[in-house]
C-alpha cells in the first residue's frame, strides 16, 4: 500500500469504527449487518485493508451514513498538469 493509500486507510478505519462505537455495536454485529467477515472490520479499522467499492457501500448502509461521510478528508492532489492545461513541452501546446 502506497502512502496515500495508508493515510486514506486509517482515516477510514478510524470512521467506520467511531461509526461502530456510536452504534453501540460490537464487530460481530456490524459484519453481520454489512454481510461480510468481522476480520474484515478488525483489518479495515486498523487501517491495514482498504475494502472494495461494494464492500464500502455494505459498510456505509450498515452503519447508517454515505459513502462519502466514512471518505471526507482523504484528498488527494493529481500530479502533473491540472485538467485543460498543456503539459511542459507539449507538441500540440
Amino acid at each position: 500500500m502506497d502512502e496515500f493509500s495508508r493515510h486514506v486507510a486509517v482515516l477510514l478505519g478510524r470512521r467506520i469504527k467511531r461509526r461502530r462505537q456510536f452504534l453501540d455495536l460490537s464487530q460481530e454485529a456490524l459484519a453481520e449487518r454489512a454481510g461480510i467477515h468481522r476480520t474484515q472490520i478488525s483489518l479495515f479499522e486498523n487501517g491495514e485493508r482498504m475494502p472494495l467499492v461494494v464492500t464500502l457501500v455494505k459498510l456505509a448502509a450498515a452503519l447508517g451514513v454515505s459513502e462519502s461521510q466514512l471518505l471526507v478528508g482523504a484528498d488527494w492532489r493529481p500530479v502533473g498538469p491540472r485538467l485543460g492545461e498543456r503539459a511542459e513541452g507539449d507538441p500540440d501546446g
